[in-house]
């Protein structure tokens, strides 16, 4: 009797309908943060998101919400559009729905969303949230835990008789505690093991902590064991050891390249590489450019029930109106500038006209007014003009035969103060510059490159400077504002260019099996020491 009464208490309560009036509760959030760059915004904290009143429907064997809290069981609860449902379920008295981004997505996202039965007159939701943003250089990753309580707005009257409380179970049985072993007595090392514990490769600046252990012929390990290390690497590269740990500089220019690190113990030797690259990031950064009109009511679709909190630069479609205002001004200050341009046209004042013989001879004759020099950079919208490029030849009248050409000719001889004023101050600043995509440095006075038409920068905020530069002899690094290399005069170029070039250039087919050095596939002997070329496999 008592096995028949629990079936039919349980069978009444999988009976029980959760559609009607319920009263949501504050949304609680929190974030716990394992990774937040300089690009992912604002660091979210812990949050409460309002509740309210809610009507819960049917939607076959899952439940939609609709008020206060709006959504389903088996949708996403998401503010994400590329957020898409992995998979749903309904189990008698629990729901829940899993979704996450597509695989390779900069903005990374998945999470399970589960609503459970407390009771008949209570329902719990619950979602764990896994954030993996790549955000221009930086990695955006979070986790986001969230909890809501729904209760009914009118309670349903809870059963006097409830099913029995489950049998206790049994104690369990202690079970005895191993003697620890015995600690053994190292002899002579025989055997020293270096090993790098992560996988490379690793960005300049990081601090790779190497583990070695030197054991004698037993296997017994020695405590504190002297080691000594031995970093070997590019020239000009920073790589060093700090006790047992690697460590380079963040100038990717000093630190990029592949090391070989050895650690001695008397005659034991063990070697470890390590490569030091900067990831290549540029394929990840993250546009967030989401339409007004992407959410729909679908279930689908991912449905938003709140705004996720993680915050990120990113552009929407709330943008739009500043956009809006700003191409409207734009296109005012154009018209104006138009306007203002015409009226000083119109305004200019009409040349006067030089007495002729034909006029009275008691009618004084006006000097001829003074032309102003020609400014090369007035209403130019070009480059400044080099001191040193020669000017075309003028034309000039005869002076003897006209005397107003004699004036003319007076007034064009005459230094060009005014126009060498704007001039002196274009040229003043004596700050290097040099080209955004070449990187060539300025050799002093234009504003533009000669080769690519860009405008001149400022060392210190070039793009392609900030990485450093490096001598393409010997390969040593220096900071953005040098011009030389020290030690061999080269011209220094910009790491990224240096980079770049030299992970495009085809490598040579044929080396020599003695020195080393690579040469083209012709080519059949060693220049060096005369040996023969092996083709490279």
């Amino acid at each position: 009797m008592a096995v028949c009464g629990t079936l039919e208490s349980r069978a009444g309560a999988q009976e029980v309908s959760y559609t009607g009036a319920w009263q949501a509760s504050p949304l609680s959030v929190r974030y716990a943060l394992q990774s937040w760059g300089p690009d992912c915004g604002p660091r979210p904290g812990s949050s409460s998101e309002p509740g309210g009143r809610v009507t819960i429907s049917a939607e076959g064997s899952h439940l939609r919400f609709s008020g206060a809290v709006s959504g389903s069981t088996n949708a996403c609860w998401s503010d994400n559009a590329e957020v898409r449902r992995v998979s749903a379920s309904a189990r008698g008295e629990s729901w829940s729905a899993s979704c996450a981004t597509v695989a390779g997505n900069p903005r990374g996202e998945s999470g399970r969303y589960t609503y459970t039965v407390r009771d008949a007159n209570t329902l719990g939701y619950s979602e764990r949230t896994t954030y993996n943003w790549q955000l221009r250089e930086s990695t955006c990753t979070a986790t986001r835990t969230a909890t809501r309580t729904l209760t009914r707005a009118v309670p349903l009257a809870v059963p006097s008789e409830l099913p029995p409380p489950p049998a206790e179970l049994p104690p369990p049985t202690p079970v005895a505690t191993p003697e620890p072993t015995r600690a053994c007595t190292p002899g002579d090392p025989t055997t020293l093991r270096l090993r790098v514990p992560e996988e490379g490769p690793f960005e300049p600046g990081a601090r790779v902590c190497l583990a070695v252990r030197v054991a004698d012929a037993a296997g017994c390990a020695l405590p504190n064991p002297r080691i000594e290390w031995r970093v070997a690497g590019p020239p000009g590269t920073s790589g060093r050891m700090d006790g047992r740990c690697f460590v380079t500089t963040a100038n990717a220019a000093e630190a990029e390249g592949a090391y070989e690190i050895t650690a001695t113990a008397g005659t034991l030797e063990a070697r470890a590489e390590v490569t030091v690259r900067t990831p290549d990031l540029s394929g990840l950064i993250a546009v967030r450019d989401r339409e007004t009109g992407e959410h729909t009511g679908g279930i689908d679709r991912a449905e938003s029930e709140h705004a996720s909190g993680v915050a990120a630069i990113t552009s929407g479609g709330r943008g739009r109106l500043p956009l809006l205002i700003g191409v409207g001004l734009l296109l005012l200050g154009a018209t104006c500038g138009f306007a203002l341009l015409v009226l000083r046209v119109r305004r200019r004042p009409a040349p006067q006209r030089t007495a002729t013989s034909d006029e009275p001879s008691d009618r004084t004759s006006a000097p001829p007014p003074k032309l102003r020099p020609a400014n090369p950079l007035e209403n130019s919208g070009t480059a400044l003009i080099p001191q040193k490029a020669a000017l075309p030849p003028v034309a000039r009248p005869d002076p003897a035969a006209d005397p107003a050409a004699r004036a003319r000719a007076v007034t064009l001889d005459a230094p060009p103060e005014a126009s060498a004023a704007p001039a002196a101050a274009q040229l003043g600043s004596n700050e290097p510059v040099s080209c955004p995509v070449c990187g060539a440095p300025g050799t002093g006075g234009e504003r533009f490159c000669a080769k690519h038409g860009e405008r001149l920068v400022p060392h210190g905020s070039n793009p392609l400077r900030t990485g450093g530069m490096i001598c393409p002899t010997c390969r040593r690094g220096y900071p953005a504002d040098a011009e030389f290399c020290p030690h061999d005069g080269a011209v220094l170029v910009p790491y990224t260019l240096y980079r770049r070039q030299d992970t495009t250039r085809d490598a040579l087919p044929r080396i020599c099996p003695s020195c080393g050095e690579r040469y083209a596939q012709h080519v059949t002997f060693c220049g060096k020491d005369g040996s023969s070329l092996t083709t490279v496999n």
